[in-house]
């Protein structure tokens, strides 16, 4: 089964560039990892607040043990990359979902 790793991330407006700039190569290190087949980078317009912005990050995973991979091999590194950098400016919150349907248009 199909897994989907949210992380939201709320940066201080000042450093949001800086976290856009830094956030893709930071996507492509975990996806060489090979435990994500592939990831979305989203900034979330509403509810806006006064001092931040967010983004979410969802990482699409084939199996649950492709996800249980990275964070027992990789999750710890990454995320130290993410708190060395950017400090108490980010504030990242994480979830793991499971895709239970995809309903699209009918053509």
């Amino acid at each position: 089964m199909s897994m989907i790793y949210e992380v939201r991330v709320r940066i201080a407006n000042g450093r949001a560039h800086e976290w856009l700039e830094w956030i893709v190569p930071h996507v492509r290190a975990i996806l060489d990892t090979n435990c994500f087949t592939r990831t979305e980078i989203e900034q979330v317009d509403e509810p806006v607040e006064a001092d931040f912005t967010t983004f979410v990050v969802r990482y699409h995973a084939e199996t649950r043990a492709d996800y249980d991979r990275y964070v027992a091999d990789h999750a710890s590194a990454m995320r130290a990359d993410g708190i060395q950098r950017f400090g108490t400016d980010m504030v990242a919150t994480r979830a793991l979902l499971s895709p239970l349907h995809e309903i699209n248009t009918p053509l």
